[in-house]
């Protein structure tokens, strides 16, 4: 399973800064690339994503305020590397297994 995103710099070596993979996006137009989900899952993106996600629902499962095995949970996948924080929803691992898959992968 591939997921399509725009370039996200960390994972491009030839720039050592943001602004640099920023400005050469900028010059070339948008490109795709492809990264595994399970890639993706270990981006430095998704690692501060899944953090401020945690943090905004206080390290609780939103649906029974459990603090134990929490899962940040995708409504959609339309939105990969510039998700929506309305997108995400912190769940433990239960309630994870009980919700709808998300929708767009």
């Amino acid at each position: 399973m591939f997921v399509e995103c725009l370039p996200f710099w960390p994972f491009l070596p030839e720039f050592q800064t943001r602004d640099e993979w920023e400005a050469a996006k900028a010059n070339s137009g948008p490109s795709i690339i492809e990264v595994s989900y399970d890639d993706y899952l270990r981006s430095p993106h998704w690692i501060m994503t899944r953090a401020e996600a945690l943090e905004r629902d206080g390290h609780r499962c939103r649906l029974c305020s459990s603090t134990e095995k929490l899962q940040v949970h995708h409504s959609t996948y339309e939105n990969l590397w510039d998700e929506d924080p309305l997108d995400l929803i912190t769940l433990c691992d239960h309630c994870h297994a009980h919700v709808p898959r998300a929708t767009g992968r």
